[in-house]
């Protein structure tokens, strides 16, 4: 073994100083508009779930949407409590930005509410569907549209070196 060297390894560096820190306001803002993949964590009969799902951070909320069938919605509608999470890393995974906002999530009925929350998902994601809001009745019947309120938020700032 090398002496010196924890796991006796050539010379490469298996530790790197990582800063942490939390994110400022603005930092966490740039984040969620940057960021274009979300995981959104349930509360099932038979315990945690947790989905990968597109989301529009719009007016200091997250806005998702589902299908009007299927599991998510059903522990949803069980226990609203979520926790929802995203984060933008490099490869090395030492430099990261993540957020994380435990809340509820409630359906959005409120018409002005989905269309305006839906357009802004739909540019964000550059969808070519956008023609679709013009009638909010028949997306609601294709789709749910929910919201996280309520939240609390953490966030982490890493740089590693």
């Amino acid at each position: 073994m090398e002496q010196g060297h924890p796991h006796g390894m050539g010379g490469e560096k298996l530790f790197h100083k990582i800063n942490l820190r939390e994110m400022t306001e603005a930092e966490i803002e740039t984040l969620m508009l940057e960021a274009t993949d979300g995981r959104l964590a349930t509360v099932g009969e038979d315990g945690p779930y947790i989905v990968p799902l597109a989301f529009v951070y719009h007016n200091k909320h997250i806005y998702f949407h589902c299908h009007k069938e299927g599991k998510k919605l059903i522990n949803i509608a069980r226990d609203p409590r979520v926790c929802f999470q995203t984060d933008i890393s490099s490869a090395d995974t030492l430099n990261y930005r993540s957020v994380i906002f435990q809340g509820t999530a409630k359906q959005v009925t409120d018409e002005k509410e989905l269309v305006d929350s839906m357009t802004a998902m739909m540019e964000k994601y550059k969808s070519p569907m956008k023609g679709m809001l013009k009638n909010p009745g028949a997306v609601a019947k294709l789709i749910r549209v929910f919201k996280v309120s309520d939240y609390r938020m953490t966030s982490k700032f890493s740089e590693g070196k």
